[in-house]
């Protein structure tokens, strides 16, 4: 009843309807191997653009890197690979679990008083839990220090 109602206010007494706003251009093509992983974050640190993403297989899944762009009031079509900012070899408590193979991935940033803190993913999911770590750096482009233990290890 009041779907009917709403509707029975919309386009009687012969008033037009105003076109749709013209489409926006489409985006930019990213570079090569930009976002060809997976798990993207974007954060602004400083007036440039940063891009945190889990690395493809061929970049290696026991790292982590970070793309970022020239700067946010410029053409943010070139960006620069830095890193590895953090590696499963510099995480001590990645092969606690006994699974014989982890990953990397998942990555999430933020800064507080000047400090930078990564989130991460360890795993695999299967059979043994995730487990989410943070590392800490004094820049965006890291190199990230492991905290030394995870703080959340995922149920079964």
């Amino acid at each position: 009843m009041l779907f009917a109602h709403l509707l029975g206010g919309c386009g009687g007494g012969g008033g037009t309807i105003a076109p749709p706003p013209p489409s926006p251009p489409p985006p930019a093509a990213p570079p090569p191997n930009l976002l060809l992983g997976a798990d993207p974050h974007v954060a602004i640190f400083d007036g440039r653009y940063w891009i945190y993403r889990t690395s493809t297989v061929a970049e290696g899944s026991d790292k982590l890197y970070v793309y970022v762009a020239d700067s946010v009031s410029s053409n943010i079509d070139d960006w620069a690979r830095q890193g590895p900012i953090l590696s499963l070899a510099d995480i001590a408590w990645a092969d606690d679990d006994g699974a014989p193979v982890h990953h990397l991935w998942a990555p999430a940033i933020y800064e507080e008083s000047g400090t930078y803190y990564l989130f991460f993913s360890v795993g695999p999911q299967n059979p043994t839990p995730s487990r989410i770590g943070v590392a800490t750096a004094d820049n965006p482009a890291g190199p990230f220090v492991d905290s030394g233990a995870p703080l959340l290890t995922g149920g079964a």
